[in-house]
């Protein structure tokens, strides 16, 4: 029978016993007794330490020394990446920038949640109502924000493509949910219509707006 699989730590400490021990450990009807009872033993131990070693990030000059490029920038564990992190750890990389993961987001959505700190500490900000607006559109998630809308210095317009939302409703409720909106101010809904100007310079021909395929398509031409 082959060896079972231990983790590292009860690798370590196994190969340190004396010859003899091992020795009497494979001929036991290869079945390794004194191995898998270290490996119950130093279960935890061994999760531990591979937790540690994830943590643990190597300086360039270590890279270096292990016969690969160092890649630029300070370097951190991958844990505490939002792109890279294990899909368990994203509440607590959520608590750490003061995010909020909403109910029912993918967990692509609650990556970007994250990275781009909807909440939290970007509370009130114009990046922070835009990143939070954005988790209720699809596709490229084209948001702008309108200072003073209709004239009002307590109102902000919140701008989208109408193919990209379901519901302007959501839009304005994931920046509600999300604590992104500064107190006192009142958020707007409405959709992005190009202007005639962008419209003729995009398609400056009437053959050019029928390949568009649909009045739509034209009207969330970006200038």
């Amino acid at each position: 029978m082959p060896e079972p699989t231990v983790s590292k730590t009860t690798r370590r400490l196994y190969d340190r016993l004396p010859e003899m021990y091992r020795t009497v450990d494979r001929d036991a009807r290869g079945d390794f007794p004194l191995l898998r009872y270290l490996s119950v033993a130093t279960g935890q131990a061994g999760a531990a330490e591979a937790l540690l070693d994830r943590m643990d990030c190597l300086t360039p000059d270590e890279v270096r020394e292990a016969g690969a490029e160092a890649p630029p920038g300070p370097q951190t564990s991958h844990l505490v990446d939002p792109a890279e992190a294990d899909a368990e750890w994203l509440p607590w990389l959520a608590q750490l920038v003061g995010a909020r993961l909403r109910g029912g987001l993918t967990e692509a959505d609650r990556r970007a949640s994250i990275a781009n700190a909807v909440g939290g500490w970007q509370a009130g900000t114009r990046a922070g109502i835009v990143a939070a607006a954005q988790q209720a559109l699809t596709g490229p998630r084209y948001v702008t924000l309108a200072n003073h809308h209709g004239g009002d210095p307590f109102a902000i317009g919140v701008t989208t493509l109408a193919p990209e939302t379901a519901s302007p409703a959501a839009v304005l409720a994931a920046v509600q949910e999300a604590n992104a909106k500064p107190a006192g101010i009142v958020l707007t809904h409405t959709y992005y219509a190009a202007s005639w100007a962008t419209i003729e310079a995009e398609y400056p021909t009437w053959a050019d707006r029928e390949a568009a395929g649909s009045w739509g398509n034209i009207e969330a031409t970006q200038p």
